[in-house]
């Protein structure tokens, strides 16, 4: 009998040994688009985060990962994009606050959502359900702004709102654990620079990324909404082609040169210094970004690869990697790009501490996971033919869901900052996505051996 009653222990204990370690976190990841993008229900059903490879979502709900997909103005400016976007995961009514909107000359109120996520924030068992967010393109800068106003309220923006005007503005909120943007203009992109002096650069480059989805055409009939309620523009009407519906956008007035209440302003580097004056790097957030580069060098410009680059970005391309960042004070870091954002820029907001690669995450500073040097814009969200790219957003699940969850941190002594070593398989696996996108290779980071404070509850 004590032979079996052994038996049977070892036996448990052997199977324990060989299960997979749980998730440390379970928190959900959304996924939100960039400038010109789409929601589920629009454009016949191509996936903006699949693109030709087909419904990235579903595929890493498959995997067992909780993913969400949110849809904010394509058009609109960080701030009313921010706003939705709460609107949309939380639920409830878009609130652009009633400062901005006077200043700005737009609606103060936007669409009702049921929310994706409406548990968000809710405290359960005293702890806050967290989310992970994941901004591709101009979609990393608002989830930026997004964190921010979670936490510290409008104090500091070009307009502040009432803290009691709406819960958004209140503050206070530490309900985003980490934040990780692909292709984004963290530094804004010279392209929307550009947009004031040739003003044909915004609709063309609208039109060369909707048109990733192959649907795009003076004959097109696909669902498509800008999503510009606040500013009266009418939305689609019966007959109107997909092309001649984005020039009515861009002919609008509000799109004139020097408005800065929609999208060109917050994409440009004028745009990034003004929001940077107030939206922080959190220090109790993990920051992480993935940049992209589909260029080569000669001489004094910078070209787009013409065997990888989808052929309406290198239009762009060539006006991004010309002379026109030197004849402007940048330096030729600046020329190289991925068709749509200048390569520099995505790697972090300039501001914050970074760091190049490495498994060790911290807290408060930017973890720069890859620069994908054979991806253009489009290909890292996967639009482009026999380049599955999959395996960087399934990796970086895992990467995600290994952080610790609320109550587990272990943080650097004499500090509030949170830091975790990540897994060794998944550090490898990152690894083998920079030799399968031709990444530059990283060196692992040297980082002296933390001094931990004992381990903590966070608030």
């Amino acid at each position: 009998m004590q032979l079996a009653q052994a038996l049977a222990v070892a036996a448990t204990l052997f199977a324990s040994c060989v299960q997979p370690a749980a998730a440390v976190n379970n928190y959900p990841i959304v996924l939100v688009h960039g400038f010109s993008g789409w929601g589920l229900d629009e454009l016949a059903g191509v996936r903006y985060w699949g693109g030709l490879h087909g419904d990235y979502q579903q595929r890493l709900r498959d995997e067992g990962f909780d993913v969400r997909t949110a849809v904010v103005g394509p058009f609109s400016s960080n701030w009313d994009r921010a706003v939705e976007l709460f609107a949309y995961i939380k639920g409830g009514c878009v609130n652009y606050g009633p400062n901005h909107a006077k200043v700005y000359g737009h609606a103060a109120t936007g669409r009702c959502f049921d929310g994706i996520y409406p548990e968000w924030g809710n405290v359960i068992n005293g702890k806050v359900n967290k989310i992970h967010l994941v901004g591709h393109s101009m979609g990393g800068q608002t989830i930026r702004m997004l964190t921010h106003l979670l936490a510290r309220g409008s104090k500091g923006a070009p307009v502040e709102e009432d803290p009691s005007s709406h819960t958004l503005f209140a503050g206070g909120k530490d309900w985003v654990h980490s934040v990780t943007t692909i292709s984004t203009p963290n530094q804004g992109t010279l392209l929307a620079n550009g947009a004031s002096e040739y003003g044909d650069l915004a609709e063309n480059a609208a039109a060369a990324i909707i048109g990733m989805a192959g649907v795009i055409g003076e004959g097109s009939t696909a669902l498509f909404d800008a999503k510009l309620d606040q500013w009266g523009i009418a939305s689609r009407q019966d007959g109107e082609s997909l092309t001649a519906y984005v020039k009515r956008i861009f002919s609008s007035s509000v799109f004139n040169d020097g408005f800065y209440d929609l999208c060109m302003f917050s994409l440009s580097t004028f745009g990034a210094v003004s929001d940077l004056k107030w939206v922080e790097t959190l220090s109790n957030v993990f920051y992480y970004s993935f940049s992209t580069q589909d260029t080569y060098r000669l001489l004094n410009v910078e070209l787009p690869r013409p065997q990888s680059m989808i052929l309406p970005f290198q239009p762009t391309a060539t006006f991004l990697g010309s002379t026109y960042a030197l004849k402007r004070g940048f330096s030729s870091e600046w020329q190289a790009n991925d068709g749509i954002v200048n390569t520099i820029s995505m790697k972090y907001d300039g501001k914050a501490p970074v760091v190049e690669c490495g498994a060790l995450s911290q807290t408060g500073r930017w973890h720069h996971l890859a620069t994908f040097t054979t991806l253009d814009h489009g290909a890292i969200v996967g639009f482009k033919p026999l380049h599955d790219v999959y395996d960087v957003y399934s990796t970086h699940a895992k990467f995600l869901q290994d952080l610790p969850a609320q109550g587990s941190e272990r943080r650097l002594a004499s500090s509030d900052m949170i830091v975790h070593e990540t897994s060794k398989d998944i550090v490898e696996s990152l690894k083998a996505l920079e030799e399968q996108f031709g990444a530059a290779k990283c060196a692992d980071e040297e980082i002296a051996a933390p001094s931990y404070a004992n381990t903590t509850t966070a608030a």
